[in-house]
C-alpha cells in the first residue's frame, strides 16, 4: 500500500470513528435530558400526594392518573435504558405525558 493509500484509509477510519462518537453522545444527551425530566415527573408527582395530605384533600383522579403513568414510564425507562432504539420512544412518550399534564 502506498502512502496516500495508507493516509486515506487512516482518515476514513477516523472520520467513522468520529461519526459513531457524535452518535453515542447524542444518546447519552438524550438521555440525560430524560432522566432530568422523569426525576421532575417523579417529584411533582410526590409534590401532589404531599400537598393533599397535609391539605386534607383527596387526590384526583386526574393526579392519580398522571401518578401512576409516570411510575409507568419511570418502570420502562429504569429497564430499558441500556437498549438505545428504545430510548427514543420512551423520550417521546416522558415529553408528551409531562407536556400534556403541564397543559
Amino acid at each position: 500500500m502506498d502512502y496516500l493509500a495508507m493516509k486515506q484509509a487512516i482518515i476514513n477510519a477516523l472520520t467513522h470513528k468520529v461519526s459513531v462518537l457524535e452518535k453515542n453522545n447524542e444518546h447519552y444527551f438524550v438521555q440525560i435530558e430524560d432522566s432530568n425530566l422523569i426525576m421532575n415527573a417523579l417529584a411533582s408527582a410526590l409534590q401532589l400526594a404531599l400537598d393533599s395530605y397535609e391539605n386534607g384533600h383527596l387526590l384526583t383522579d386526574d393526579d392519580i392518573a398522571y401518578s401512576r403513568e409516570v411510575l409507568k414510564i419511570y418502570s420502562r425507562y429504569h429497564n430499558d435504558l441500556p437498549t438505545v432504539d428504545k430510548v427514543t420512544d420512551l423520550h417521546n412518550q416522558i415529553v408528551k405525558l409531562v407536556s400534556r399534564y403541564n397543559d
